[in-house]
């Protein structure tokens, strides 16, 4: 698929036994490449790997990529 404009939006959401991660993309016109990484300090090891994977299909443009992980909630009952 070959992408014609630098201007989207995209976001994604899954759950995992450590419970829900989003993914967050939004990008606009830029003269060069600009990412931007939004996430908790928890996820921080991930970025080079996006960092990577953005870099990958991406060569220019501004890019936020914001990540984040809600905790799923274990229940005990008695």
């Amino acid at each position: 698929m070959t992408i014609s404009s630098m201007t989207g939006y995209a976001i994604s959401t899954r759950e995992s036994a450590a419970g829900t991660i989003t993914v967050e993309l939004r990008s606009v016109n830029s003269r060069f490449l600009d990412l931007q990484f939004r996430m908790n300090d928890d996820l921080r090891a991930l970025e080079p790997q996006m960092r990577e994977a953005i870099m990958a299909r991406v060569q220019r443009g501004k890019v936020e990529c914001r990540l984040s992980l809600r905790a799923q909630l274990i229940v005990t009952g008695k």
